[in-house]
């Protein structure tokens, strides 16, 4: 058998630019653009490759298919090929750099094929099966959807990331969501043996065999997906908090504008960009905010709201840590006393966690605004001690760090210095050091 190529040197003529001899009984054919490759799918069990700079087939990469190979279709993002093969029930998918082959299981009699090249997902319509074989290009994992009876065609809509799928015996088109694979059904006309899609107009036209006509389908829009995000949160009273909202669809770039919602209360309306949208304030009132982004939608999108963020607005605190006596003997016990002290009120809740740099020495209850704890298991030298306030429903946590060592001289700022020096015990004439004053 034979191949022809048609070229168009002006406008309205064509003329036969090639004939290419290939296998027998080809029965489908598919072209991915970027690498300018053919694929011809034979009868008899394999693809031929044609080169399409030079015209002719590369004898080295005929590729074995399945049994009864009868469709085709290109992913020219991931340069891989799906053949589908009628009487073995799998899809043939070839490497378009290596055209090394690997078999994917299908549904009863898969008769037709497409692929989306933004969510690289293939669907396969199983005519015998009466289901669309669902492909994750990425791993060649499957899913099942259910069509109609004798699914015979399909195409795909990439913008709206929307699936057509033409049922020949039950004389209707199944719809399928690309994000969540739900269908929806439309009455078509008799025996619908083929379906295109316009991308530009979002309509699908349905070939009806049994009934001499065209069904026109008009699209819906396509869902988008909205994700709200806040930092920090939970804040303080007159902090600024700035809101992200972020706008994504596997069927293209949404465009239009989001509102940032406090419950009923628009706190601000910001157009996309890049699918983004960024939003701050420090006007928030102490307590619990519900923030939602609401998305206007555009004419490819439908609009949506996200899961609402829960913003927590806090009294601000600050901490501060005394260690007593300071400086210590080695063994001797010693008191760290953490005060919070809020910008409102007294902290009565919470704990706080009393820290040797990275090493935690003890957690204590704060009560009126104090949290104390006593060791006598530090090391001789210096240490860094921190307390570190855990916040409670009304008061943000803080940290505050005593410095030490080649930094204590800072802490002249503080009515008691502190060294945090623990002095280790030694002899001298049979008498104990003592650690000096300060």
């Amino acid at each position: 058998m034979v191949c022809a190529l048609l070229l168009q040197p002006s406008a309205g003529a064509q003329i036969v630019t090639a004939t290419i001899p290939v296998g027998t009984y080809p029965v489908a054919v598919a072209v991915n653009p970027v690498t300018n490759k053919i694929y011809v799918a034979i009868s008899s069990g394999t693809v031929t490759v044609i080169d399409g700079a030079t015209n002719t087939v590369c004898n080295t990469c005929t590729v074995a298919a399945g049994t009864t190979p009868y469709a085709v279709a290109v992913n020219p993002a991931t340069n891989k090929i799906y053949v589908a093969n009628q009487n073995s029930n799998d899809v043939t998918v070839i490497d378009g750099t290596t055209n090394a082959a690997t078999t994917v299981a299908a549904g009863s009699f898969p008769h037709a094929v497409a692929a989306n090249p933004v969510t690289n997902k293939i669907y396969v319509a199983n005519y015998g099966s009466g289901t669309v074989t669902v492909i994750d290009g990425a791993t060649n994992a499957t899913t099942t959807v259910m069509a109609s009876s004798a699914s015979w065609a399909v195409a795909v809509n990439p913008v709206t990331n929307k699936i057509y799928v033409a049922n020949y015996s039950s004389n209707d088109v199944t719809v399928i969501d690309g994000v969540t694979n739900a269908t929806t059904t439309v009455a078509v006309g008799m025996l619908p043996e083929a379906v295109a899609v316009n991308q530009v107009t979002n309509r699908t036209y349905v070939a009806n065999a049994g009934s001499n006509s065209v069904t026109v389908i008009g699209g819906g829009k396509a869902s988008a997906s909205i994700l709200l995000s806040s930092s920090p949160n939970p804040s303080g009273q007159n902090q600024s908090v700035t809101f992200t909202a972020t706008v994504s669809s596997a069927g293209g770039a949404p465009s239009g504008s989001v509102s940032f919602q406090d419950g009923a209360t628009m706190l601000a309306m910001v157009n996309l960009t890049g699918g983004v949208a960024t939003f701050s304030t420090s006007a928030l009132t102490l307590g619990t905010h519900s923030i939602t982004a609401v998305y206007s939608g555009d004419v490819n999108f439908n609009a949506g709201t996200s899961p609402a963020v829960i913003q927590k607005v806090l009294i601000a605190t600050t901490t501060a840590l005394a260690p007593s006596p300071n400086p210590s003997i080695f063994n001797q016990s010693v008191t760290l006393t953490a005060t919070i002290t809020a910008a409102s009120g007294t902290p009565n809740a919470g704990t706080v966690n009393f820290m040797d740099g990275s090493t935690l020495l003890s957690s204590a209850p704060v009560s009126a605004g104090v949290a104390t704890t006593t060791t006598a298991t530090l090391a001789a030298g210096s240490h860094p001690l921190s307390a570190v306030y855990s916040g409670d429903g009304d008061h943000l946590p803080r940290e505050h760090l005593s410095l030490c060592g080649a930094e204590r001289e800072r802490l002249q700022l503080y009515r008691l210095r502190f060294r945090c020096d623990v002095q280790p015990p030694a002899s001298n004439g049979g008498h104990h050091r003592h650690a000096p004053y300060t």
